[in-house]
């Protein structure tokens, strides 16, 4: 098949996606009795009908032109049925530390929702922001947020 080598390529990047912040960070979830946005997902969607949307967005990094690395975005989002009923999902992916954000998928999930009249179910796992800037200014603070305006329109 002519287009093999990169067809076994996605399926090469969907499997290191897969994998998450890696499997220490995924133990350490587990560890604190928190599942992974995936484990999560399986558990409260309806069987078989997650649809993820920009599952292969992250960092990569090449060496001879070949992929040495790649670390998935950490929000996994995606169209899904629950009870029934289609929905817009975004999680977060705790086990990707210091992930940031990564073409604005959670702006794309939000957008999405409003332009096809789709509930939004958010499983927010935190707000972001950083103990260290909490810390040295001695107080905390709402992580400034571009996509809140979007957020409130969700609401109404």
């Amino acid at each position: 098949m002519v287009w093999q080598p990169e067809i076994d390529e996605l399926h090469h990047r969907k499997e290191l996606a897969a994998q998450m912040g890696g499997k220490e960070n995924v133990e350490r979830s587990h560890k604190r009795g928190k599942l992974t946005i995936r484990e999560r997902l399986e558990k409260l969607v309806d069987p078989g009908s997650f649809q993820e949307i920009g599952g292969l967005s992250g960092s990569s990094s090449y060496k001879d032109n070949k992929l040495e690395s790649f670390q998935a975005a950490s929000p996994v989002i995606g169209i899904c049925t629950m009870n029934g009923r289609k929905v817009v999902i975004n999680g977060d992916d705790i086990t990707i530390r210091g992930h940031g954000t990564v073409a604005d998928k959670g702006g794309f999930s939000r957008s999405l929702a409003l332009d096809w009249k789709l509930p939004y179910v958010h499983l927010l796992e935190a707000v972001g922001g950083s103990v260290k800037t909490f810390e040295t200014i001695g107080r905390t603070y709402i992580p400034v947020n571009s996509g809140t305006y979007r957020l409130e329109e969700l609401m109404q």
